[in-house]
């Protein structure tokens, strides 16, 4: 359904006979009950604060002038100039007091009559535009606003859990007085959905808020009809509340967990935790430190599926807590079947690319690929130890830009162990068996370094699944001005030794399209089975996708891939399996 189509069915036109009569209770309020029993039974809101306690206060404090200054920057960010006026007399404190003013502007601005039950919906729309501006600030704006990123996003979060309850207790008993508010929480929620699912940018959500506005101001509205439509839209908006809320929740625990696991970690003693009804088990006394989660409803004959960190930290809090956020990740692309392993790596200054298998990391530890191996040899016994699952000899192996590289590395060292390689943002860098180059995008120094040959019947049976956006290499120089493509590890030393990289273009091509492409050719002309997917209007990640709007007004919106990176684990996952059933028939004679 597009955005117009929405709006056009959200507030449609209503005639005034349809409204109940005085002093009747609307038939709606007792379905908007039963969502707010919904809400609680599918959220488990009262477990959350019986759990850790009454939540937590707001960190951030802003005084008067931090929030005029603040609403003033955020409104004239999408375009207003004029009659912003910012309440001077506004009341200071936290996060709220900053909402509560961008709520006032709004409605005074919107000119919706305050007896209109739709009255808090454009403010609480414009709340959702206010928090993806304070997440997207930069460094030297939240200098300038004297604001701390980490205590800011933490603070957004527990404001949605805040009011997720304060939905909860009100659908508990629907009246005049809160429904204005019930309203406002229900279609904001609905606002930010569609914004994502479009991958609206801030101007975007501000075309989509004026729409909605219009749509207001355009005649009745009556969402208190229980008319077929009405209660198919009633429960689509509870789901989008019930989605929103587990989202934070979800973050909420983990944001907690982390804090217990980070000083558990400084201690570097091994441990296992629960998080999100899953056994964490944490490895730091021997060997590589490394991640494994277990997902209670694990399959018999699962796949361990693994994904390297690729932060470029140091900091064992930061590196462990992207870890656990990769697992989450590829729990729910899994759909929390598979165990999911991620390897921390630390990336050191002055020390080599140790989350991309580099040259210099074989010829420093020539034992690094070994212990990833003993790694994952660990996480299979302890599979087994704990669920008493054996799962599949061979793993599915995913990475995305540096842990991306770290995959199609491994892939070339331990091709024998991988069933699915799935590597986005890494296509200048796919190596390839041939003994003009050597590693890491050639064989022809493998013996030397790997004391054993390369094993290209085994290569040719790992299912290889490559993608990247079509503006991939849309930043064309380094900062010098020198030619080197963001995200071509060709052109990066660090990564590929200066004269391999150089060797790599002279026979495949200096721009990266047309080397990965004939890259791929050569391949499957050696037997290897390769897709190469480009995911058109999709740049390497989100924060990139905002720059590039900037820089390019008027063109259409391009995002980060991570959408479509989704779908395609999903798919390659589903490939998997279907083949490992193949398989299983084969080997008992069962015909297909």
């Amino acid at each position: 359904m597009g955005i117009i189509e929405f709006i056009t069915k959200l507030f449609k036109r209503k005639e005034y006979e349809a409204l109940p009569e005085v002093n009747k209770k609307p038939p709606i309020y007792d379905d908007l009950k039963e969502l707010g029993q919904e809400i609680e039974k599918q959220t488990n809101l009262n477990g959350l604060i019986k759990d850790f306690g009454q939540i937590p206060e707001l960190k951030t404090q802003f005084s008067g002038e931090q929030i005029i200054k603040i609403a003033t920057s955020f409104f004239e960010s999408l375009g207003i100039k004029e009659n912003i006026n910012v309440d001077t007399t506004i009341k200071h404190g936290d996060i709220r007091y900053l909402f509560q003013a961008i709520r006032q502007v709004t409605q005074r601005l919107s000119k919706i009559e305050t007896n209109d039950q739709y009255i808090k919906v454009a403010p609480k729309c414009m709340e959702k535009i206010l928090e993806k501006y304070l997440k997207n600030l930069s460094d030297t704006e939240l200098k300038e606003f004297n604001l701390n990123r980490k205590n800011l996003q933490e603070d957004i979060l527990l404001i949605h859990i805040i009011e997720a309850i304060k939905l909860k207790d009100n659908l508990k008993g629907p009246n005049d007085i809160n429904m204005k508010s019930i309203i406002g929480k229900l279609y904001s929620t609905k606002f930010e959905e569609i914004c994502n699912r479009d991958k609206l940018n801030q101007k975007g959500r501000f075309r989509l808020l004026l729409q909605t506005i219009s749509a207001i101001k355009a005649g009745q509205k009556n969402i208190l009809e229980t008319d077929k439509n009405n209660l198919i839209h009633l429960k689509s908006l509870g789901d989008g509340v019930i989605q929103d809320t587990k989202n934070n929740i979800n973050q909420y625990r983990l944001n907690k967990k982390l804090i217990e696991i980070t000083r558990k970690i400084e201690i570097g003693q091994d441990f296992k935790e629960n998080i999100f009804g899953h056994t964490i088990f944490i490895n730091l006394a021997q060997g590589l430190p490394f991640i494994l989660t277990i997902p209670d409803n694990i399959d018999n004959n699962s796949t361990l599926i693994m994904e390297s960190n690729n932060l470029a930290s140091s900091n064992n809090q930061e590196l462990f807590k992207q870890g656990l956020e990769i697992s989450r990740s590829l729990l729910e692309v899994s759909n929390d079947r598979n165990p999911i392993l991620v390897p921390i790596l630390s990336n050191v200054e002055n020390e080599p690319y140790w989350q991309q298998l580099s040259l210099d990391c074989i010829e420093n530890d020539s034992q690094i690929p070994h212990r990833i191996l003993e790694t994952i040899e660990k996480s299979k016994k302890i599979i087994k130890d704990e669920k008493g699952i054996e799962v599949n000899n061979k793993i599915f192996l995913n990475g995305y830009s540096s842990s991306g590289v770290f995959a199609q590395r491994l892939a070339l060292i331990y091709p024998e162990i991988i069933d699915t390689a799935c590597i986005g943002g890494a296509s200048g860098s796919i190596p390839i068996p041939d003994s003009r180059l050597d590693y890491p995008l050639g064989i022809k120094n493998y013996e030397e370094l790997f004391q054993k040959p390369f094993d290209m019947d085994a290569y040719k049976n790992i299912n290889f699944e490559y993608y990247v956006g079509s503006l991939e290499s849309y930043v064309k120089s380094n900062r010098n001005g020198t030619i080197a493509p963001m995200h071509d590890m060709s052109y990066f030393a660090i990564s590929v030794p200066t004269e391999i990289g150089k060797q790599q273009r002279e026979l495949f091509g200096d721009e990266m399209f047309e080397r990965a492409k004939k890259t791929v050719e050569t391949l499957k002309e050696q037997g290897v089975k390769i897709n190469h997917k480009i995911l058109y209007n999709c740049i390497h990640n989100d924060s990139e996708a905002e720059k590039y709007n900037k820089e390019n007004p008027g063109i259409p919106i391009v995002t980060g891939v991570k959408e479509e990176r989704d779908k395609i684990i999903k798919t390659a996952l589903r490939a998997m399996k279907e083949r490992q059933k193949n398989k299983e028939k084969e080997e008992k004679n069962i015909p297909n």
